[in-house]
């Protein structure tokens, strides 16, 4: 996969340096069997290089992709909030920080993969 093929998946890091994108695509790599994967190989390299690109510095903390740590909801005086460190194991698992490498952990599971380490 290019960095111009990845941005197709993920626009948001098309300020991104080509470097930068090939580096976390290689680093993704040894973490996925191209066979195991079959079809969606490309959706879970993409997934897995973004979940390290948003992670990595300057995209922490942004919408959707970056880490997060709560959902709030508020009506009049009451407020429901709802940890994903509590409810999806974040603490323990540093997929789960991000939506990218929520993704990467779907698609882990619908491909089979058992227990895999990153």
């Amino acid at each position: 996969m290019t960095p111009d093929e990845f941005r197709l998946w993920f626009p948001k890091f098309a300020s991104e340096s080509d470097d930068r994108i090939a580096f976390c695509l290689r680093r993704a790599e040894p973490h996925l069997d191209s066979e195991l994967w079959g079809d969606v190989y490309a959706e879970g390299l993409a997934s897995l290089a973004a979940h390290y690109l948003a992670t990595s510095g300057k995209n922490a903390g942004n919408d959707a992709g970056g880490p997060v740590s709560a959902l709030s909801k508020s009506v009049g005086d009451v407020t429901i909030s709802r940890s994903f460190a509590v409810s999806s194991k974040a603490g323990d698992d540093p997929l789960m920080e991000t939506a990218y490498g929520r993704a990467y952990r779907a698609l882990a599971r619908q491909v089979g993969m058992g227990a895999f380490a990153v």
